[in-house]
């Protein structure tokens, strides 16, 4: 099983760290964030598929061509744009079998990656405050399968929705379906995602162990967290 980990972005609210450093070398709790994901994948992940942009050269030579026993391939980045676009970049080597989708710039918890591997199709979900009107609530039903989504406003800052923490399991049919442009101009994953999940079951796994870093608060905070356990 392959895992595909999104490192393209820049990371502008992260200020001075991302200046000339990719948002995934950003340094928390000693050590970079693309590290604490490698050290997360679970068993079943046996290649590294890394999509690059924003100064991509500095990741691969952080990196090399393996961690562990894992290979690392490289994909650059180029007219696409958002976490739609960048998956999209690696689609000719994803043929076959399911794979995981992560975020370069959020942390992820082992076993949680593992429980979300062993769903044939997966949407990672955080029950969690609304940080901004961007985001959107992911339904689920019952038995926790993906049902939808409901678009917020600014009413609903604050309460709790079910959030995507940008970690999914896919399979190759997820390219069969047309990328979701955004307002600003790039594309969606998980809105594209959610598309497909209209037509085929999903599973919703509850991740509450993720953590999330846009900003130097967020990065402080995950900090506090590392640092305790």
């Amino acid at each position: 099983m392959r895992v595909v980990i999104l490192a393209a972005g820049r990371g502008k609210r992260l200020g001075e760290l991302t200046q000339d450093t990719p948002k995934s070398l950003a340094i928390v709790a000693g050590q970079p964030i693309i590290k604490y994901i490698l050290k997360a994948l679970p068993v079943e992940i046996k290649e590294i598929v890394l999509v690059v942009g924003y100064l991509g050269n500095k990741i691969r030579d952080q990196l090399g061509g393996t961690f562990g026993d894992l290979p690392i391939r490289y994909i650059e980045m180029n007219e696409l744009s958002g976490t739609g676009g960048a998956l999209w970049q690696a689609r000719e080597v994803l043929k076959g079998d399911k794979f995981l989708v992560l975020n370069g710039d959020d942390i992820y918890d082992r076993e949680e990656l593992g429980l979300l591997v062993s769903r044939d199709l997966a949407f990672g979900l955080v029950r969690s405050p609304m940080p901004s009107p961007k985001y959107i609530d992911i339904e689920v039903d019952g038995g926790g399968i993906i049902k939808g989504h409901r678009r917020l406003n600014e009413s609903m800052l604050g309460k709790n929705i079910n959030m995507a923490t940008g970690a999914y399991v896919l399979n190759h049919k997820v390219f069969d379906y047309e990328l979701v442009k955004l307002s600003n101009g790039e594309y969606g994953l998980p809105q594209t995602i959610l598309k497909m999940a209209q037509d085929v079951p999903m599973q919703g796994v509850f991740m509450e162990n993720w953590h999330q870093i846009n900003s130097q608060k967020d990065l402080q905070r995950t900090e506090a967290v590392l640092k305790s356990v």
